[in-house]
């Protein structure tokens, strides 16, 4: 028999009734196709589910605020949802594998079959196998669904206010309908009765007469609602054409106002504490959307990001006005902050499954769900607070490509750690000569 290294836990002591034959050495099987594919299957069954969930509840929870303080009819609904459904991929995606990885491993440690597989042989990078290959094909998908789905759902969702003045010109007939006339400066308007573009008995609350451009109320910035409209009539005109947005046509207009609140904004004039009225025969309010700020950089896909940084980059080399430059840099900076964040919460797809699988095979409790809230609370409580500190130190100090992986970079340490304490634990594997020289005992 050839000289080989053996391994000392596999040698037995000779009995009384006469020396026994050692057991079988450990060996390390070769990657097992069939393993992969159950760990691979049973966590994507999980995922799915997992993720389903997410955009259903999220798409309810969406469409539940869009009727009640939108107003939204249910054609009008249907737009809102698709891009809500595409916004929320960037989270739901790497928190559903989050939960189906420690859903997985946290029942094959309490079902003892992480045991069977280690006496089988199984090292620990193969019983990782699955979730890394998964996590690291979601990590691409997810950095393209960012860099391009993402910008465009958020764009959208943005721009809600025009699906209200598309409502507008189709309400058909009906009683009580409520309009929120631009999100921000919160005007809202109720209609008693309609009937197309006929309006009777309106009644707005206007909480920032100068966004609503009232002609003799310029200026005039208030809170809780200060200036109430009352209209008997009214019309929904479209605008001339190339011109924006739609009018609103009222008659026999009533306005009321608080005095006091006007002579805050305008100290050094008299007044008391009264509530005033201003009778108007006939007036016209515009009804334009808001501005989106469609030149915000979440709003931009890759390619054009990447363009953003080439225009910033210029104006900074070739611009000699230091306000311009000094703009220039912050707004470079808020880009490379933004890519960064992309490419962070791509990468968490990969980190995720890694931490908590690990955590899993660290406790070996006999608990399934013990496994599965700990490696969750503590992959979540290390990556989002330390998200959010790096965007706030990128936007301060710059160094976005470091400040902004302070959550993936913690999870890392915390999956090496973990790593390196359970290969202390591993059984010691006969090497490839001893292998060799116990097939050639087992050949007749």
């Amino acid at each position: 028999m050839d000289k080989a290294r053996t391994n000392p836990e596999t040698t037995t002591a000779t009995s009384e009734s006469g020396p026994s034959r050692a057991p079988r050495p450990t060996l390390r099987p070769r990657p097992s196709r069939a393993v992969f594919r159950y760990l691979s299957g049973e966590i994507l069954k999980i995922f799915l589910l997992t993720f389903t969930c997410f955009e259903v509840i999220y798409g309810a929870i969406v469409a539940t605020k869009a009727v009640r303080e939108y107003s939204f009819d249910l054609f009008m609904i249907v737009p809102i949802l698709k891009s809500t459904f595409a916004y929320e991929l960037y989270f739901a995606i790497p928190v559903a594998l989050l939960f189906a990885t420690a859903l997985v491993f946290g029942r094959l440690v309490a079902d003892q079959e992480v045991a069977a597989f280690r006496s089988l042989g199984f090292s620990n990078l193969q019983l990782l196998q699955a979730p890394l290959v998964l996590g690291l094909l979601l990590c691409v998908s997810c950095y393209f669904i960012n860099g391009y789905l993402v910008p465009d759902a958020k764009k959208q969702i943005g721009n809600a206010d025009q699906l209200i003045l598309n409502q507008m010109q189709y309400l058909g007939e009906g009683w009580n309908k409520k309009f929120v006339l631009g999100r921000r400066s919160g005007n809202t308007l109720l209609i008693k009765y309609y009937n197309k573009s006929r309006l009777q008995h309106l009644i707005m609350y206007i909480e920032n007469p100068s966004k609503l451009q009232l002609k003799g109320f310029e200026g005039y910035e208030a809170t809780s609602f200060p200036f109430v409209l009352y209209a008997r009539r009214g019309e929904v005109l479209e605008a001339d054409e190339g011109g924006p947005g739609l009018f609103l046509e009222l008659r026999d207009v009533n306005i009321y106002f608080d005095q006091d609140l006007i002579d805050k904004a305008k100290p050094g004039e008299p007044g008391g504490n009264l509530l005033n009225r201003v009778r108007i025969s006939r007036m016209t309010i515009p009804l334009q959307p808001e501005a989106s700020d469609r030149d915000k950089l979440k709003y931009m896909i890759n390619p054009t990001l990447m363009r953003e940084f080439d225009r910033l980059e210029r104006v900074i080399a070739n611009s000699e006005d230091e306000k311009e430059v000094g703009k220039a840099r912050a707004r470079l900076r808020k880009a490379n902050a933004e890519n960064q964040r992309r490419l962070a919460f791509s990468l968490i797809c990969l980190t995720f499954p890694l931490a908590v699988a690990l955590i899993a095979l660290s406790l070996n409790s006999s608990n399934r769900f013990t496994p599965f809230f700990v490696g969750v609370l503590t992959s979540c409580l290390i990556f989002f607070p330390l998200e959010e500190i790096g965007a706030t130190l990128s936007f301060r100090l710059g160094a976005a490509w470091f400040f902004l992986h302070l959550g993936n970079f913690a999870l890392l340490l915390l999956a090496t750690c973990l790593w390196l304490r359970l290969e202390k634990r591993r059984p010691v594997y006969w090497p490839r000569r001893a292998r060799r020289a116990l097939a050639r005992e087992r050949t007749p």
